[in-house]
């Protein structure tokens, strides 16, 4: 696989002592700037009622009686009737937290 990724993209290191090793080539592949992604998905539930509170991490997520209740967060308790896991590179972490998993693994870059 890596000879192939190199074929495809000479500039990529894919040589054997690199953090995170090739796995995978998805040629028709493509990047979208991730930034205007969360800022679209923002004003757009934002305009359905959703609130949006930057930099308030999720610590955990509470539950009663096999429902979630809310989260728990560094700035204190916020109750919601519905809580959706919209984490991006996360999303493993926080599904963890409610004992879901998910088919793909998050990683610190």
């Amino acid at each position: 696989m890596a000879r192939a990724v190199k074929d495809f993209c000479p500039i990529i290191n894919a040589s054997d002592d690199v953090r995170y090793p090739i796995g995978t080539l998805q040629r028709r592949g493509g990047t979208a700037r991730h930034d205007a992604v969360a800022w679209g998905l923002a004003r757009v539930v934002s305009a359905r009622g959703v609130d949006i509170i930057q930099n308030c991490e999720v610590i955990g997520i509470r539950r009663e009686g096999g429902e979630i209740t809310g989260v728990e967060t560094v700035k204190g308790f916020i109750g919601a009737r519905k809580v959706a896991i919209v984490t991006a590179g996360h999303s493993s972490v926080m599904a963890d937290m409610v004992g879901l998993r998910l088919p793909i693994e998050s990683h610190p870059l």
